[in-house]
């Protein structure tokens, strides 16, 4: 079975196009359509109710907006298939590329992502996507062209391995990556907005910016805290160390007044140091205990692929 995953907001206009087109592409297929109204206002919530006169149709709605990446973990958590497809509510991403979508995880890839190589949008907001994209790349080392794109679709196996929030849907690959699932990517079609307007913004690269830094962290250093602290202690350490030798050597040595500010600031580098060090091994402790001392290999572990035909 396919399950296809669309979050909704504000699109109204869209949604019955959307759904004949969807039907009408999947008609030989068997699959579920997992709509997630992220707290619309416009009246998309009694469109996706006309649907659920489909068995095929499964609406969720939230009271309020919630963002992205909690409707698609809901829709993941909901969904039944052996291939999860993403994908948004407004046109732009089109049903007719499912079938690309489907082939590439039938050759064994556990995630394909879609890249909109001829984007029908303005200078303003295509060049800031190329320079975030091209820094996450360099950042995490998975090399795809487009991590905004939302038309992506999975294995089951990778669904039940990562888990989503904030901004983090975008970063999908990357979580799969460090999984060590196989990641590639299409190139798909970018359809023109046709209704609505877009809930794209400038912050969004903001937020993507420090989303980058979160997804960095925890996958370097979420089971060896003690490497980034480390680097911190070593830092303090080291600068305080270097300043208490300079305050001895011009004291003593060449008897010279006047090191009081800096070896105050000696002391306070190396007790930062100090305090540094010791959350460092606070979090190593916290860290074992909470994974038992021993890794959760069952998140590597390579299922077969069997189940890949989406039928």
């Amino acid at each position: 079975m396919i399950s296809i995953i669309i979050p909704v907001f504000n699109e109204n206009e869209s949604l019955k196009e959307l759904y004949s087109i969807l039907t009408g592409q999947l008609k030989k297929q068997q699959y579920e359509l997992i709509f997630i109204d992220d707290g619309s206002t416009d009246g998309s919530a009694e469109t996706l109710k006309l649907f659920e006169k489909d068995k095929k149709v499964k609406v969720i709605t939230f009271r309020k907006n919630l963002g992205k990446s909690l409707a698609l973990n809901i829709g993941f958590e909901e969904a039944r298939g052996e291939i999860i497809i993403t994908m948004d509510s407004d046109l732009q991403d089109l049903p007719e590329e499912i079938p690309n979508f489907l082939a590439k995880i039938k050759e064994g890839h556990d995630v394909v992502v879609g890249w909109k190589k001829l984007r029908h949008d303005p200078l303003e907001k295509r060049l800031p996507s190329k320079i975030f994209n091209k820094l996450v790349s360099a950042m995490t080392g998975v090399k795809l062209h487009d991590f905004n794109c939302g038309f992506k679709a999975y294995t089951r196996e990778v669904i039940k391995s990562i888990k989503i929030y904030g901004e983090l849907h975008r970063f999908t690959p990357v979580l799969a990556s460090e999984y060590g699932f196989s990641v590639t990517e299409i190139p798909v079609q970018h359809g023109k907005r046709l209704h609505g307007k877009s809930k794209f913004g400038m912050e969004r690269y903001l937020r993507g910016f420090f989303d980058i830094c979160s997804v960095y962290f925890l996958f370097r250093y979420s089971r060896r805290p003690m490497h980034f602290i480390g680097s911190a202690f070593l830092s303090c350490f080291t600068a305080g160390c270097l300043l208490l030798i300079y305050c001895f050597y011009k004291q003593f040595v060449l008897m010279k007044p006047g090191v009081r500010a800096a070896l105050i600031v000696a002391i306070f580098l190396m007790l930062t140091a100090a305090q540094i060090l010791l959350s460092g091994l606070l979090a190593e402790f916290f860290n074992y205990h909470f994974q038992n001392g021993r890794l959760d290999v069952n998140q590597y572990l390579k299922k077969s692929g069997k189940n890949r035909t989406g039928d």
